[in-house]
């Protein structure tokens, strides 16, 4: 991992963004997950569970590349699931950001696009609550 790449997920390890989601009362959280179908069931299937104890009552939306949405969809207690066509498999792939994930800014932008905002934005679904 370069040294940017672990600045950033760092900053914005999913526990920390949600433990400080939590004492703002923020309630509309947005991930996102650019990486394989198959770990949508496991990792991001856990992680909407995962959210929901840690921020009780959050709304959360996830962005998907496309190709993903309907097996997102299929997440018990899914949240809300946007694909986002500027994201396709061959971008992500040689992400033009250097990262296995959108950062934080190019989240709030693809939400933006939408006219869809996010009170706090958790960029990185992995994290230490993942080695759980």
């Amino acid at each position: 991992m370069n040294v940017a790449s672990g600045l950033l997920f760092r900053l914005f390890d999913a526990d920390r963004v949600l433990a400080r989601a939590r004492r703002r009362g923020a309630r509309r959280l947005a991930t996102a997950w650019i990486r394989g179908l198959g770990d949508v069931a496991y990792i991001v299937g856990e992680f909407v569970r995962y959210v929901a104890r840690r921020v009780p009552g959050a709304e959360l939306t996830l962005l998907v590349r496309p190709g993903l949405e309907e097996a997102a969809r299929w997440i018990e207690g899914a949240p809300r699931v946007v694909p986002v066509p500027e994201w396709p498999r061959e971008r992500t792939l040689r992400s033009v950001w250097g990262l296995a994930f959108p950062p934080p800014w190019e989240i709030r932008r693809a939400l933006a696009r939408r006219g869809l905002a996010a009170d706090a934005v958790v960029p990185y679904p992995l994290g230490r609550w993942y080695a759980r």
